[in-house]
């Protein structure tokens, strides 16, 4: 009875708690039913009541089909074209579509999957079907060089803002697709009270086989930071600066020993970044009462930018 009590005061019943600890557990993930490239129809999501959740579905990895428009087997079937554009190689045209790609109306911004119902999109690329479809429909070939080879996810960057969006969106996107991937933001939210690392998001960043480029963001609260005095201004500037650096040593620690972070192999170009929070609270000039609170340029320390190095140098260096 004590127990359900304090879960209650918590503000999660005793059941979702243990299902939860349950999936932590568990090796894959969960996630509200919908998309999958290959089925033959959209799984029906059913409407919950007012205050309930949906019920997830463990995620598997969807298996590229054997047979159909989606198959190895119907794009080896297509006879190529020798006509025009068609004419030229196929490396000549896959320089001629990189530039076509670049064309889109979401110019160079990257791709930010997010879940609608049953379907994707990206707050960037609004008319994003709408624009790869007139484009791939022109023939049979294109269709093939176009989709067949990946070649939207070869030229665009993707990101995304939370691991579990990642899982959602990789586990149900054509295979083909997914190790076509070569650059992949991704951020982290940290808690003060939460700073798990997304073992099951890196694990599967690295079966990307084509990997190029990660940059990790991981949003800190002001309650992890530990900041220095702050450098008064000489005479002929007036911008104050003051260096930050995580205030709990235990989670770099966390962070240089993630085996499933280390696991990712391949990369050409890895980041990892603390972000502040957009607003720091007034409350932060409690160590200068006598300092008038102006927002100054805050920067990493030395021991912070040790730290990215030390991590970029770990991760660039697994080929």
């Amino acid at each position: 009875m004590a127990a359900s009590k304090k879960s209650r005061r918590n503000g999660m019943k005793p059941l979702l708690k243990k299902r939860k600890l349950r999936r932590v557990k568990d090796d894959r993930h969960y996630k509200v039913p919908g998309f999958a490239a290959f089925s033959p129809h959209n799984v029906p999501i059913k409407k919950v009541g007012k205050g309930k959740r949906p019920k997830l579905v463990p995620c598997e990895e969807i298996v590229e089909p054997e047979k159909g428009i989606h198959s190895l087997a119907w794009a080896a079937s297509i006879v190529p074209q020798n006509t025009g554009f068609l004419k030229l190689p196929f490396e000549v045209r896959v320089k001629i579509y990189e530039h076509a790609i670049e064309d889109f109306s979401c110019g160079e911004d990257p791709i930010e999957p997010r879940k609608k119902g049953d379907k994707f999109w990206s707050p960037g690329w609004p008319n994003i079907a709408e624009e790869t479809t007139k484009f791939y429909q022109l023939s049979r070939q294109v269709y093939v060089d176009f989709v067949g080879s990946s070649l939207l996810y070869k030229f665009k960057s993707f990101s995304f803002d939370s691991p579990t969006l990642l899982l959602n969106y990789l586990c149900v996107i054509n295979p083909l697709h997914k190790n076509a991937i070569r650059s992949i933001t991704l951020n982290i939210n940290f808690r003060p009270t939460c700073t798990t690392l997304p073992n099951k998001a890196f694990t599967f960043l690295s079966k990307c086989e084509s990997l190029e480029e990660l940059n990790i963001n991981i949003y800190v609260p002001q309650d992890l930071c530990r900041y220095s005095p702050i450098f008064h201004p000489p005479a002929n500037s007036n911008v104050n600066r003051l260096t930050y650096e995580l205030s709990d040593n235990r989670v770099l620690q966390r962070i240089k020993d993630c085996e499933t972070l280390k696991n990712i192999q391949g990369l050409k170009n890895f980041d990892l970044t603390f972000v502040l929070p957009d607003r720091i609270s007034p409350h932060f000039n409690r160590h200068f009462p006598h300092h008038q609170f102006v927002r100054p340029v805050i920067e990493p320390s030395e021991s912070t930018v040790a730290f990215y190095a030390e991590m970029k140098e770990v991760m660039e260096s697994k080929k």
